[in-house]
């Protein structure tokens, strides 16, 4: 297995979640299966700094915002904007703190937890060749693992989507595809790197992760997600979408104009789930992000050996299926020879829907951001500086 220890933070924000450079010879903070008390509280509202900084993501372009923090059964929520841009549905309702919106890349984090969950059942090693668990899929010579699928150092090429407009891009999404199509699309194109060379983010790596665990489980990998997470952790609002509608009371997805944050962009409330099946057609809600990385790394659904894994991250700061950034309760930079302070979570980067979920390793506290309004570069959205600011300061918040 590759050498995956945690860098060091790479700059003194309080969070990051793009690339690190820097190596470190200091292992991630151990999984933990310490108990986190759930006794069900009010919830109350977003602390002064937490509400001001939520308002500043409406404020930057997003229509609707719904942001949850959790700290041992304390439990704070806030909204901001509208469930739809003006002139449309949804524009003259707030959003509820239980509306539903698709989470896009978190799918990821409960796919891998699932995967890791099987390997762990013995069904197959994290190291196996992906074409010994599931054949015919991959080319056998290349020796692809399961690992290197979930961190995605496979090698394996992106599809990706037409973002050469705003158009285009909502086109994309609203494509039928088979899992098999896709990964063959993928497979048409040229490898990025021998397999566990670099890390290099794919879609097309969960999709074959979502074939494998149809392929070793026999059941299809809506049910299977929810019977081995969205039950287990009490995601009562959260499924795998077979159709492209959404439930009421949903948030409204809007695609920015290629202009920018304003009139003129597209609806992309309705979206094809098997455009991006595996890695990214999850449907939830804020709350239900944080009931799952609690119960991840609670030990609920994976044992501590498995979340440590899933925690071991490389340069680029990518583990199995987890991001990792640095914790604000946190000292920056932290003491010598110390590890720094991180959370683990996921970013979800759809088509005019956005994510952000973090959780301390040891389950105790948790911030989730959901909102809609995006630009079609995410480097170059108006609103992710503010949103993950937002989340900074959520989890700022149960500091102490």
């Amino acid at each position: 297995m590759a050498d995956r220890r945690v860098p060091t933070l790479c700059a003194a924000l309080a969070l990051t979640l793009t690339a690190c450079s820097t190596a470190s010879s200091v292992e991630p903070p151990a999984a933990t299966s310490t108990t986190v008390t759930t006794t069900a509280t009010p919830a109350e509202p977003l602390p002064g700094p937490v509400r001001t900084a939520l308002d500043a993501v409406v404020a930057a372009g997003a229509v609707g915002a719904v942001l949850e923090v959790r700290d041992g059964d304390r439990t704070w929520t806030g909204t901001a904007g509208t469930l739809g841009p003006a002139g449309g549905p949804g524009a003259d309702r707030a959003p509820a703190v239980d509306a539903p919106t698709r989470v896009a890349s978190v799918t990821k984090s409960m796919v891998a937890t699932v995967v890791v969950q099987l390997a762990e059942d013995g069904e197959f090693g994290l190291d196996d060749p992906v074409d010994a668990v599931l054949p015919g899929v991959l080319p056998a010579d290349r020796g692809i693992t399961v690992r290197q699928l979930l961190d995605h150092t496979s090698g394996l090429p992106s599809v990706g989507w037409d973002s050469s407009s705003a158009q285009a891009l909502v086109a994309s999404v609203r494509r039928t595809w088979t899992p098999r199509e896709r990964v063959d699309a993928a497979l048409a194109l040229p490898w990025t790197g021998e397999p566990g060379a670099a890390f290099s983010y794919s879609n097309e790596n969960y999709v074959v992760l979502g074939m494998l665990v149809e392929h070793v489980t026999g059941d299809d990998l809506g049910a299977v997600l929810r019977e081995r997470v969205f039950e287990p952790a009490g995601m009562t609002g959260t499924t795998y979408p077979d159709d492209p509608s959404m439930p009421a009371g949903a948030l409204r997805g809007y695609q920015f104009p290629d202009t920018g944050p304003g009139p003129g962009g597209f609806d992309t409330t309705e979206q094809e789930p098997s455009a991006w099946g595996a890695g990214a057609a999850v449907v939830s809600t804020a709350p239900d992000l944080n009931a799952f990385f609690r119960a991840l790394f609670t030990g609920e659904l994976v044992s501590p050996e498995g979340v440590a894994q899933m925690e071991a991250i490389g340069a680029e700061g990518y583990g199995l299926g987890l991001l990792a950034g640095g914790d604000p309760c946190g000292t920056f930079p932290p003491p010598q020879g110390q590890a720094p302070a991180l959370v683990f979570g996921q970013r979800g980067n759809g088509v005019g829907y956005r994510a952000l979920a973090l959780s301390s390793p040891d389950g105790q506290r948790q911030a989730s951001l959901v909102w809609t309004g995006a630009a079609v570069d995410p480097a170059t959205d108006p609103v992710a500086t503010p949103a993950n600011a937002a989340v900074v300061a959520g989890l700022a918040a149960t500091c102490g």
